[in-house]
């Protein structure tokens, strides 16, 4: 299984979603098209390796920043070493760019000043590391 959980920022998401939520665990804005798809989800996908797999949907909020701040607590109670065998190790952010976000404010919702930010197509990954001396200088700039 992955050590990888991802968060789909998106509205109206289009992307492969059952295949995400087979490979890892997917939170997703709970807008309606979402919610919808998630549904389907859960009604073909009944035995799944929960915390593992799956979709679980999040209130739906104007502003995805604060959404994101406010989920990322979740995600580490619901991932981390204590609630899993596979706790996480990277957060894959779909639908916010990595400048759209404070890299301290996301380390204090972690509650890990370890971590960096690592841009993508797609928006940017949330990367833990061991020991701070094995993190690289962030690829963005941090605010």
């Amino acid at each position: 299984m992955s050590n990888k959980v991802t968060f789909i920022l998106n509205r109206s998401f289009n992307g492969d979603l059952y295949a995400l939520a087979l490979s890892n665990h997917v939170w997703i804005v709970g807008s309606e098209s979402n919610k919808n798809l998630a549904k389907k989800f859960w009604n073909n996908y009944k035995d799944l390796n929960y915390p593992d797999q799956g979709i679980t949907t999040t209130n739906d909020g104007e502003d995805l920043t604060s959404l994101l701040y406010d989920y990322l607590d979740e995600i580490n109670i619901h991932h981390n070493l204590y609630s899993t065998d596979n706790p996480w190790e990277q957060i894959e952010i779909v639908g916010l760019n990595s400048l759209e976000v404070e890299i301290n404010k996301i380390r204090e919702c972690l509650e890990d000043f370890s971590l960096t930010i690592i841009p993508n197509e797609n928006g940017f990954t949330i990367k833990k590391y061991a020991q701070q001396d094995d993190a690289p200088e962030p690829a963005s700039p941090a605010r």
